[in-house]
């Protein structure tokens, strides 16, 4: 059961989940590239120099590994929940970081997507409240979440 699941408050439900887009994973498909590359050219390498090719290729290698472990627990461990009294944005394991905003006191929400973000359909949220600017990038389907809490609003409203 999830941390938001189990912090739900009487009569709240979630009504929208958004998720962090692959494209977080770009830097490592860079990487491993890379590593790739390397690898394939101490393969045919004969030379002295295969001994700094094999290095710069541990190397490459050791940091696709990071990269993708690192942006996978992020993506596995970060919630971005709308319920029917609040906007929850959980993130991390282990150093937790919690943002709630109640959505009687919810200001408005900017959407950033660059041309890319468009045409793969992610993008970074600026939810305010307050004056509180909270800033949430690599959403998945960003225009849809912002119809979603647009949508809450207006019945909590009503």
């Amino acid at each position: 059961m999830s941390y938001i699941q189990n912090n739900l408050s009487d009569k709240e439900d979630i009504v929208y989940k958004a998720n962090i887009h692959w494209i977080i994973f770009f830097p490592t498909i860079i990487w491993g590239m890379i590593s790739l590359l390397l690898i394939l050219l101490f393969k045919a390498s004969t030379s002295e120099d295969s001994e700094g090719i094999l290095f710069y290729a541990i190397i490459s290698c050791v940091i696709t590994i990071y990269c993708f472990i690192k942006e996978l627990l992020n993506k596995f461990t970060s919630e971005y929940i709308l319920t029917t009294k609040r906007l929850i944005f959980k993130t991390g394991i282990i150093a937790r970081d919690t943002k709630e905003i109640v959505l009687a006191k919810y200001e408005g929400v900017l959407i950033k997507q660059s041309i890319l973000g468009r045409l793969l359909r992610y993008g970074t949220i600026i939810a305010t409240t307050g004056g509180i600017t909270n800033k949430y990038k690599n959403i998945k389907n960003p225009t849809e979440f912002t119809y979603h809490i647009n949508e809450q609003i207006q019945k909590s409203q009503s």
